[in-house]
């Protein structure tokens, strides 16, 4: 049988109390003026401030009024259409305080739209203007196989950490990326010569996408693959996979993501 026991302090038996739970307890006491405990306890206990109001804002060339779920005084601000029907909030929220700290230091404002064509995306100038904002439209996610809006939220994060405020594609275009994608390529070309499978250049890709966008911009031919390098490496059902194909890009990764 199990006894509930309402002990007014640790040792206490002068209520009758189970011998066993006076034994077991793991309570303690504390001595001190209230001031000084109700000090201690507001050090002691972090809690997370939110504000919520309205803000006009134009996305993808419309006007649209959202909430704006303010968390710690600007630590993170989330924009949600105030005509959402579910509430993502929370979720999108739980996604972030599971990231790593330098993929939370990337971005502070992520955008929950309806509008555009995309499943998310980054608008350099407002980087270059010091902000750190994506946009994701989890409508759009839903039609996409294989990806989340999670993914989406961290392969926007890639290209936050990537650029910088100077316009530099500082990751993608550097020698670290770059050395371990032309590894992980001899590693597959390795594989031709041995006769273990055919290289195929779009298979030395993170996706299909992003094999698809290197000759579009030649400017930052491997942000995409940056980008989604990040998603794939974050994805638990990717994960495993990825790191055994491209063991070079995903130690690079592992060194950005966890810096």
């Amino acid at each position: 049988m199990h006894y509930i026991d309402y002990l007014d302090f640790p040792g206490d038996i002068g209520n009758y109390s189970n011998i066993g739970n006076v034994i077991n307890c793991q309570c303690g006491v504390e001595y001190g003026t209230q001031e000084e405990l109700e000090e201690k306890n507001n050090k002691e206990e972090i809690i997370e401030k939110t504000e919520v109001y309205q803000e006009n804002m134009e996305v993808d060339g419309q006007t649209e009024e959202y909430n704006v779920h303010d968390f710690n005084e600007g630590e993170l601000k989330i924009y949600e259409p105030i005509n959402a029907n579910d509430s993502l909030v929370d979720e999108v929220k739980s996604h972030y305080d599971s990231l790593p700290e330098n993929m939370k230091n990337s971005v502070n404002e992520i955008v929950i739209t309806n509008q555009g064509n995309s499943l998310g995306w980054v608008d350099p100038q407002e980087i270059d203007n010091g902000m750190k904002r994506l946009y994701v439209n989890p409508n759009n996610c839903l039609l996409a196989p294989g990806k989340t809006y999670q993914d989406t939220i961290n392969h926007e994060i890639g290209h936050l950490m990537d650029r910088d405020s100077s316009g530099s594609w500082t990751i993608s275009n550097g020698s670290y990326f770059k050395d371990g994608f032309v590894k992980d390529q001899q590693i597959m070309l390795g594989k031709e010569l041995r006769g273990v499978e055919p290289y195929l250049e779009k298979n030395t890709f993170a996706s299909g996408y992003a094999y698809s966008r290197y000759s579009m911009f030649p400017d930052r031919p491997y942000s995409e693959e940056f980008a989604e390098g990040v998603m794939k490496y974050m994805n638990k059902d990717t994960h495993d996979i990825f790191v055994s194909n491209f063991p070079h890009k995903a130690e690079v990764l592992r060194n950005i993501i966890y810096l």
